[in-house]
């Protein structure tokens, strides 16, 4: 099966407020599984803590189950609003669990990758509170 997930989820400043955004798409043998803020997508769940990250999403489809562990990184400058002081964690030894569901339940995708992408920063508890 041909698979690529990328994800993302942070506090958007949005003309003097902000709101909590996000865009996950997952690339399923030539499909793209789109959720997002903009396509009407839904957070049903977020959970961050400190060996992995919970997060389950939902479009009109579909739901998208995600387990990312959170394994140990290399410190890395981050952009601040004067400089790049800040220390940010990375790894790219992380393990994502992947599974997607139609929303009647039948299973369409569920696999892990190896060797993932992980970065889990900023204000964590106002993303979480959204």
């Amino acid at each position: 099966m041909d698979a690529c997930i990328t994800a993302s989820a942070a506090i958007i400043p949005w003309t003097g407020h902000a709101f909590r955004g996000f865009i996950v798409g997952l690339w399923l043998n030539g499909k793209l599984h789109r959720f997002a803020t903009y396509n009407g997508a839904r957070i049903e769940s977020l959970q961050i803590f400190d060996d992995h990250v919970d997060w389950v999403l939902r479009n009109r489809q579909s739901r998208l189950f995600l387990k990312a562990t959170r394994v140990q990184g290399g410190l890395l400058r981050g952009p601040t609003r004067l400089d790049m002081g800040q220390r940010v964690l990375e790894t790219l030894n992380a393990t994502v669990q992947v599974r997607l569901k139609t929303l009647q339940g039948k299973v369409l995708f569920d696999a892990s990758g190896a060797h993932t992408g992980l970065e889990v920063m900023g204000d964590l508890s106002r993303l979480l509170q959204c």
